[in-house]
């Protein structure tokens, strides 16, 4: 779990209520999505329309390669790849002001 280690080490609790899919961790400047259960629809919702998202990326990426977002009226979808890319627990990295 090395590679996910920074959204764990010296993080924060998020403001978000948890998701059925798994939970959050926060840092100054990112939030942190814990992927526990791959959502069947390949999407991820955030409810918070007042976050401005620089760049959503795999933390296990180290290319950082940016996965779609789409602002919504009610917050941010994050377009997921197809399949997850570790079974146990799949770490989503959002850069994003406040």
């Amino acid at each position: 779990m090395e590679v996910n280690s920074e959204s764990i080490h010296g993080s924060g609790p998020s403001p978000y209520e948890m998701p059925d899919w798994g939970r959050y961790t926060t840092k100054p400047g990112k939030l942190y999505a814990h992927v526990f259960h791959w959502p069947k629809s390949g999407k991820l919702t955030i409810a918070d329309p007042a976050m401005q998202v620089q760049k959503v990326y795999l933390l296990a990426d180290a290319r950082k390669t940016p996965l779609q977002t789409t602002k919504t009226q009610d917050g941010w979808t994050i377009t997921l790849p197809e399949t997850t890319p570790d079974a146990a627990a799949t770490v989503i990295a959002i850069e994003a002001d406040k």
